[in-house]
């Protein structure tokens, strides 16, 4: 880059930093832009041209597109605002830092820091005001999706809170030092404005001294305001409370803060702290906030004592007793938080005073995006796995010996290093980057596996420093042949050729680092991962530790091969969630049919309970009922079995399917099941077909049969008759007999949904049936719907059976009052008057050949969906409920050892 070119980009960041800061708070139009462009552009761009100055432009209203929507909550009867009425009174210093922050070193966009600044305010509000009068505690929940920025939010919230008056904040930063780590290197940043040295260093060294970090470099005069008690380097113990120890209840202008790992000692050596400095009553009387950053996770069967949920849930509620004015507050990935599921837990941690649910920006990249419905097209970052069987068997222990990797992680490695070249030549040279491997839980297995990784690396590196030239001009090289074939394959749509990318590569792999995440390096040693020399380009190898809570910056490549079913641990694994602007296209994830389904159903589940939690919120209901809603969720069904295979044998679990739509994605590969499925439609359309009393609806423009006024008789033969795969337990005869009991629903349509009009097809009775031709993964003794989309259906299904009228009112009434203009399937579900089946022949010609030598059945593999209309909205309601009995060897059947045998590195 030439001296002139420097200086411009120099001027164009200046610029547009200074443009955003400006933008904060104001209307954010493109006449405004434009204004305050003209305005900066004469003194701080000088050396800019029209067409520089037309890019900050369009950078500024892409970022001006971005928003956030407001949450929504549930109170407990007697909520009091009182920031409204305050807001005046209070000086807003830190949250005004923090918001420039925001926007003009972290890049953020004006308008989500804006609509940050109107949610913490909602937060603030519930989370109590620090000078009311008289003993109080509140314990609250908010509730966010993986890796959408919580930690950002509660940041702007504890700044807020300062400045409204509250002096002592403690984060539970995670169960290990390494994600205590980096909860701590945030809070410096955005809450305290300065980091402490490593002990040891000496000041004025490059040994990282105490400086100035975050809102605190231009705003040095607020830092003193606020002490750290603990450090990147230091975590709160015994050793800490005896040589520093600071009666925090005699500074008043001074708020302390604590950000300490989720551990017996630690907890322990805080309580001692704090009950040490109170007065004549036993408590102190500063008000002080404790929020939990991992409020959903519990070790499920631990014996360890230090990591106990019950051990560690009884520190923090003594804890909170030791202040007069106090105000918990849990932080959640996801709706089935063991707060919620675990029903036989005295936990005075249950959030009785409000739940609150973010919204994530519009530029998220989550679920619904990453592992697309029949509706939202191809998921092109989603690469089915299907070799990593062989090297890392589903059930293997600690010992297993790794004798090599898989094509396909070297194909993702290859894929890893094309994306850091495209990058570069997009001109983000600065900025992190990272690939995850995630395929065993052992730190023995994830040393074997760093081992390979870093010789395929390595190799690979050689092979571009040394040949990209001689290939360039013609010299044959067997590696970069696999190189241009994997961008041939994965970025041919990225706008950069293969040329390019060739001559882009040496550079941009150069100082790719592999890594090793787990346990074992955070306990010998917990301060080198959080290091500033950490290489900005890294391929990460870990396990739990890598998937609770840890933040990977620029995360593009993700091979994720694990065995967890229940949605609370795969929830917690989702690291490839997130932001990913201006990259988003060359992000991968390589992950296995059957956990992309998992991961597809876990995204249904959450949509369908923050649904219930806004109608909630509209029918004014509490966060009790809210937490008897997720028990009841069929998502919450195996986290609830597990929690009780501690104490008993078999047990019962309560499920409601009041507005639920259960679907069939993974079907039983027996030929005997395929052929008495298929049977079982073909007598269920025969049936119906003799019965008087129901009636067939014609319709123009698709192939589908429909029949509505169905007996449930004939609903309830055809699920006795249909074979589920062993794992679909919500398919047990417990439905059969829920169906046959009739609720209060006696009628039902079913609906034999059909391909396009070039499939195959099969004729029942008199009516011809188009068959499906989805395609048909193939696993172990089971079929799945495979490729880009996992669904079986999706909205427009549902279009078939609902009132058109009823459709078109609901579509415009969601389109007016969300962002998105497709409303999800739960929409669909409410509008219905009568449950419906839904019936899938699929093309068994269309089964994937995996090499097996399995023979393709004869007949359709028939897979079912079905719809309960919403019985009401009262989540006690037991009209759509199913009971289902549950042993302990039917639950390690569906289950697996990730699920059951607790969530860290062994």
């Amino acid at each position: 880059m030439t001296h002139l070119e420097e200086t411009r980009a120099q001027e164009a960041a200046q610029l547009e930093r200074m443009l955003k800061s400006q933008l904060v708070g104001g209307a954010l139009t493109e006449e405004m832009v434009n204004t305050n462009l003209k305005l900066l552009a004469g003194m701080f761009g000088k050396s800019l041209g029209p067409d520089d100055l037309a890019a900050i432009v369009q950078r500024i209203q892409a970022a001006m597109g971005i928003s956030m929507d407001r949450g929504t909550v549930l109170t407990a009867e007697g909520y009091e605002p009182w920031v409204k009425q305050q807001r005046g009174a209070i000086d807003w210093q830190r949250w005004t830092a923090y918001q420039d922050w925001l926007v003009n070193e972290k890049g953020i966009s004006p308008r989500v820091v804006q609509d940050m600044g109107v949610l913490t305010d909602d937060i603030l509000d519930l989370v109590g005001d620090p000078h009311r009068e008289g003993a109080w505690n509140r314990v609250g929940l908010v509730l966010g999706d993986v890796q959408s920025g919580k930690t950002g939010t509660y940041l702007g919230l504890f700044n807020k809170a300062i400045d409204a008056g509250y002096r002592l904040i403690v984060v539970l930063g995670g169960h290990t030092g390494y994600l205590r780590q980096q909860t701590q290197k945030r809070v410096d940043e955005g809450v305290v404005g300065m980091s402490k040295p490593m002990p040891g260093s000496k000041l004025g060294t490059d040994a990282s001294p105490e400086k100035y970090v975050g809102i605190g470099v231009n705003n040095r005069e607020l830092v003193g305001r606020v002490a750290a008690r603990t450090s990147v380097w230091s975590d709160f113990n015994s050793k800490t409370q005896q040589t520093t120890m600071i009666h925090v209840g005699k500074a008043p202008d001074q708020t302390f803060v604590f950000v300490v790992k989720k551990n017996k000692a630690i907890l322990q050596s805080l309580v001692n702290e704090f009950e040490e400095q109170t007065g004549s009553n036993g408590k102190l009387e500063l008000p002080m906030i404790l929020l939990d950053d991992e409020s959903d996770y519990a070790s499920v069967d631990t014996s360890k004592e230090e990591d106990d949920p019950t051990v560690i849930n009884a520190l923090i509620r003594e804890l909170l007793t030791k202040f007069e004015r106090s105000s918990y507050i849990g932080f959640s990935a996801t709706p089935f938080a063991n707060i919620f599921i675990d029903s036989d837990v005295k936990d005075d941690l249950f959030p009785k005073d409000y739940i609150y649910a973010l919204e994530a920006p519009s530029n998220y990249v989550g679920a619904d995006k990453v592992f697309s419905s029949t509706d939202g097209g191809a998921a092109e970052q989603v690469v089915d796995l299907t070799d990593a069987d062989e090297f890392f068997p589903p059930k293997h222990k600690a010992s297993l010996s790794v004798t090599g990797i898989p094509e396909s992680l070297r194909e993702a490695i290859r894929t890893y290093l094309i994306a850091n070249a495209i990058r570069d030549i997009r001109g983000n040279k600065d900025e992190a980057r990272a690939m995850l491997v995630n395929v065993s839980r052992f730190i023995n297995v994830q040393d074997q596996v760093i081992t390979y990784v870093t010789s395929e690396l390595t190799h690979l590196q050689n092979t571009i420093g040394l040949n990209t030239k001689t290939y360039a001009s013609g010299q044959p090289n067997k590696v970069l042949d696999q190189l241009k074939e994997t961008h041939a394959k994965h970025y041919a749509n990225a706008g950069v050729t293969w040329e390019q990318v060739l001559a882009a590569l040496p550079s941009a792999v150069a100082d790719i680092t592999p890594v090793v995440i787990n346990s074992s390096l955070n306990k010998k040693n917990t301060a080198e991962p959080m290091s500033q020399k950490r290489r900005p380009r890294q391929i990460v190898v870990g396990g739990d530790v890598l998937s609770r809570g840890l933040t990977l910056d620029g995360l593009m490549v993700s091979y994720f091969f694990r065995h967890a079913t229940a949605t609370d641990t795969l929830l917690q694994m989702a690291r490839w969630f997130g932001y990913r602007e201006g990259y988003e296209d060359l992000c991968r994830v390589w992950i296995t049919a059957e956990q992309a389904d998992n991961f597809a159903y876990i995204d249904r589940s959450v949509k369908e309970l923050r649904a219930d939690l806004i109608s909630m919120h509209n029918d004014g209901y509490t966060p009790e009922d809210f937490g008897v809603a997720v028990r009841k969720h069929p998502g919450a069904m195996l986290i609830t079995a597990r929690n009780k295979m501690k104490t008993a044998t078999e047990w019962k679990v309560r499920v409601s399917f009041s507005g639920r739509s259960p679907e069939t994605t993974k079907l039983s590969a027996r030929p005997s099941h395929v052929k008495s499925n298929y049977a079982a439609a073909e007598k269920l359309i025969l049936a119906i077909e003799e019965d008087s009393t129901a009636t067939y609806v014609p319709r123009e423009k698709t192939l589908s049969h429909r029949w509505t006024d169905v007996d449930r008789q004939h609903v309830a033969d055809f699920l006795g008759a249909f074979t589920a795969h062993f794992k679909d337990f919500q398919f047990s005869p417990a439905l059969e007999r829920h169906v046959r009991s009739g609720s209060h629903h006696d009628n039902w349509d079913v609906v034999f949904m059909a391909g396009t009009a070039k499939a195959p097809t099969r004729e029942i009775g008199d009516r011809v049936i188009t068959l499906n031709q989805r395609t048909i993964g193939l696993g172990d003794e089971s079929y799945a719907v495979a490729g880009s989309s996992r669904r079986l259906g999706g909205r427009s299904d549902f279009r078939l059976v609902a009132d058109a009228q009823s459709v078109s009112e609901m579509e415009k009434k969601y389109a007016e009052n969300n962002t998105s203009a497709n409303p999800p399937e739960s929409e669909y579900i409410r509008i219905l008057d009568r449950p419906v089946l839904f019936i899938y022949g699929m093309d068994p010609n269309e089964i994937e050949d995996n090499g097996s030598g399995h023979r393709k059945p004869k007949d359709p593999v028939v897979a079912i969906k079905l719809a309960f209309p919403h019985a009401s909205s009262d989540p006690s309601d037991e009209t759509e409920d199913v009971e289902y009995m549950i042993t302990k060897s039917m639950l390690r059947k569906m289950m697996g050892p990730e699920d059951l045998e607790g969530a860290s590195d062994e």
